[in-house]
């Protein structure tokens, strides 16, 4: 016997409409209310099941779920897939880790205000990495011309912050991908002060991957010409910067935490386990 299917209750369809508004321009809207050609497309578009177009092209299979089908359409190229990590840091998750990552795709709401805010979201590595071991392990085995030098001044002894500062594994890791407004020709005290109370400051090892990744992925070097502090320190409890992208991968210097500079700035990563109403306080 056929079940029937379920039609939606209200909340369910104002849920739907709201995530398809989201993720669409106004102009697209305009489009549909003064073109009934346009309609009847979008009529017939949704009977076939709404398939993904590329190029004009229909996509009949897709490696995606739901959550990064929704990722991609919000963020567009600045949501790296589970699929696009593996492939350019050459590592590959276990079945119950592609499932978790899948499963904890941030909700529509927070793509929407990452996209907003230029961030960049992607899932870290399968393993908790420092930034010595993802420099060695990872970025100069894929790209070895995208790659600082792991003999340079940052990989001594004393610099236990390339050691020590770990990104941890398997989950998704959102990070602006420019300076944060209003952070240059300030001390690392006043740019603390433009963060939300959701946000902080990544770590070196957390800004080397998504700048390496997104390299590898787009072709696109981040940070070009400017600096970023992170949460690193050095041995004399400064913090460490990682920016001056070029096609020789990005730098890491040391610099002192008073110092004020046009070229130096802040970034900042989103802590994802929190409530997004928080952001709006």
């Amino acid at each position: 016997m056929k079940i029937p299917p379920r039609n939606p209750t209200p909340n369910e369809i104002l849920e739907t409409v709201t995530r398809l508004i989201a993720m669409t321009k106004w102009s697209h809207w305009s489009h549909l209310a003064r073109n009934e050609n346009a309609r009847r497309n979008l009529i017939t578009f949704m009977e076939k099941g709404c398939p993904r177009i590329d190029d004009g092209e229909i996509v009949v299979h897709t490696t995606l779920s739901d959550g990064e089908e929704l990722a991609r359409g919000i963020l567009g190229k600045d949501f790296l897939t589970i699929a696009q990590a593996e492939q350019v840091n050459s590592f590959s998750f276990t079945e119950s880790a592609r499932i978790n990552l899948a499963l904890t795709v941030p909700n529509s709401e927070t793509l929407v205000w990452l996209q907003n805010e230029g961030y960049v979201l992607t899932p870290t590595l399968s393993e908790d990495c420092h930034l010595l071991q993802y420099l060695l392990q990872y970025l100069s085995l894929s790209d070895p011309g995208f790659c600082p030098k792991v003999e340079r001044w940052f990989a001594r002894a004393p610099q236990a912050f390339s050691r020590k500062d770990v990104m941890k594994s398997c989950r998704w890791l959102a990070v602006r991908k420019e300076l944060y407004p209003q952070s240059q020709n300030k001390p690392l005290r006043g740019q603390r002060k433009l963060l939300t109370a959701m946000e902080y400051v990544p770590s070196a090892v957390e800004m080397m991957y998504v700048i390496g990744t997104y390299y590898k992925v787009h072709g696109v070097c981040l940070f070009k010409k400017v600096r970023v502090r992170t949460s690193s320190v050095d041995v004399s409890g400064q913090s460490v910067l990682v920016g001056d992208t070029n096609i020789d991968g990005p730098k890491v210097y040391d610099f002192s935490d008073n110092e004020c500079k046009e070229y130096v700035g802040l970034s900042s990563a989103l802590k994802l386990e929190t409530n997004l109403d928080a952001l709006n306080t």
